[in-house]
């Protein structure tokens, strides 16, 4: 199993009883940041420190929604976790993280969150992994978690080396969709997912050159998120051709200038058929176009 944040959680929710480690607070972001981002980062600060204090199991399910899902699996993980024994006093925890990066919608609704995240085992070995996390505005105003991922990495990304928050650029794109569109707008960036991904089986340098926005993240198992455009160019050019993929949700925001998609492809490594899942987080550029900003894949490991 793949040690990402959530598949960490899965194992450690069954746990008698593990060391408490301290929540990491980090310093405070004093840069203004776009209106809801705040709110959501809080709300990442306290799902962390619930998790440490009630343990993973029902820390996870407070924050998850019912339909929340943990790449490269497609099925609800919240109910994966209910599944497992309730503990009957508090379950303390070595899984730590904290929000140090993100974005969100204009219609704050919908927004991201990334950042460290360390897991340290019964006999002391420091796991490091860099979260990302989607997160939805619900009907009753509260922020809940619909999409969890996490890459195993080899140390603290450097990023993250100074522990301050940063906002996304802000929006280039200023125009407002017209009611209709806006709500074709999850249709609209399922089709530019779709086109997306048969543009890597051909060249998957050139569909990263047209698809990918002027600030990206690509995040990949094993080492540290790509941050450079011309470098994540380069990155593209080694990376084997996508055989097969598919699109299996899309989500956009009410204003339809931000969403995500989630799917699974096929691609050959090592002259072996890998299949993995995938995570997207597209925003409008100055002209209207959807553009990529995170690129996320999450390979199927055997058990």
């Amino acid at each position: 199993m793949t040690p990402t944040r959530v598949a960490t959680a899965v194992f450690l929710a069954t746990a008698i009883a593990l060391p408490l480690a301290a929540h990491s607070a980090g310093g405070d972001s004093s840069s203004v940041m776009p209106r809801g981002l705040e709110m959501i980062r809080r709300t990442e600060r306290g799902f962390a420190k619930a998790t440490g204090e009630i343990g993973v199991r029902n820390g996870f399910s407070m924050f998850f929604t019912d339909d929340c899902i943990a790449p490269p699996d497609s099925t609800p993980v919240r109910a994966r976790l209910l599944a497992r024994p309730a503990p009957i006093e508090p379950r303390v925890t070595t899984l730590v993280w904290e929000p140090l990066y993100g974005d969100i919608a204009r219609s704050v609704d919908l927004g991201y969150l990334t950042g460290p995240s360390s897991y340290q085992d019964a006999e002391g070995k420091t796991q490091h992994i860099v979260y990302f996390s989607v997160w939805r505005r619900q009907l009753d105003g509260l922020w809940r978690v619909v999409l969890d991922a996490g890459m195993d990495q080899p140390s603290l990304a450097p990023e993250f080396a100074n522990g301050t928050f940063r906002a996304a650029p802000d929006p280039a794109w200023s125009d407002s969709l017209s009611p209709a569109a806006a709500a074709g707008a999850t249709a609209e960036l399922r089709q530019v997912d779709t086109a997306f991904l048969a543009a890597l089986g051909k060249d998957a340098k050139q569909a990263y050159a047209a698809a990918l926005a002027e600030h990206p993240r690509v995040h990949r198992d094993g080492q540290h998120p790509l941050l450079d455009r011309a470098a994540i160019l380069a990155w593209a050019a080694t990376q084997p051709r996508m055989l097969s993929a598919h699109v299996i949700k899309a989500d956009a925001s009410a204003a339809g200038d931000f969403g995500w998609t989630f799917g699974a492809c096929e691609y050959m490594k090592e002259g072996k058929l890998q299949h993995a899942g995938y995570t997207h987080v597209w925003k409008r550029d100055a002209r209207g176009h959807w553009r990529i900003v995170a690129d996320l894949l999450n390979a199927v490991t055997a058990p």
